[in-house]
């Protein structure tokens, strides 16, 4: 293929990009807002697998912090919303 070949074929290349660039923003929906603080917490475990084998599984928890007020009028700091992950 010939310079003018490669520009050409590569600018055509921009062009497809480009216009699928367009279609995503316009078909995907805008991402909310997330929280202002997130609580992050990793852990590790064995587990007993078939035939006395064990094996390390690591478990992951990802929680939106928030505040409220005690019934004694104090700041309470707390997770809500939490999800676990775990993989093996």
């Amino acid at each position: 293929m010939s310079r003018h070949g490669t520009q050409a074929a590569g600018q055509a290349y921009e062009t497809v990009q480009q216009r699928e660039v367009e279609r995503i923003k316009q078909e995907i929906p805008e991402v909310q807002a997330g929280a202002d603080k997130i609580q992050i917490s990793t852990d590790g475990a064995m587990v007993p697998l078939v035939g006395s084998e064990w094996r390390e599984v690591k478990t992951v928890a990802i929680g939106e912090i928030g505040q409220s007020m005690g019934a004694d009028g104090k700041r309470l700091v707390r997770t809500d919303n939490i999800s676990y992950f775990v993989a093996g």
